[in-house]
């Protein structure tokens, strides 16, 4: 995942055309991010846990704070999006 990210990055910000604008800046954004959240993947090792109803992800470090921005890592994208499309 994260090698494939860094080719794309490089791949856009070398080979693209400029008539892509600011959707050539959103996309080596995105990738770079989804680099950070493989490495935080990598680290935090989450393990999921369903319990009838109940869902919830624990790391392997036993830290509720590496669980905290593991979990909150994920909103980031989705807040990049919004902007986006508020910005068209």
């Amino acid at each position: 995942g994260a090698g494939l990210n860094c080719l794309l990055i490089y791949l856009v910000l070398r080979f693209s055309r400029k008539s892509l604008g600011s959707y050539k800046q959103l996309l080596a954004i995105f990738a770079a991010y989804d680099v950070y959240l493989c490495v935080l993947h990598a680290v935090v090792k989450p393990k999921v846990l369903i319990v009838g109803t109940t869902f919830g992800v624990v790391g392997t470090h036993d830290s509720k704070v590496s669980i905290s921005i593991f979990s909150a890592s994920f909103t980031v994208p989705f807040t990049l999006m919004i902007i986006d499309f508020l910005y068209r």
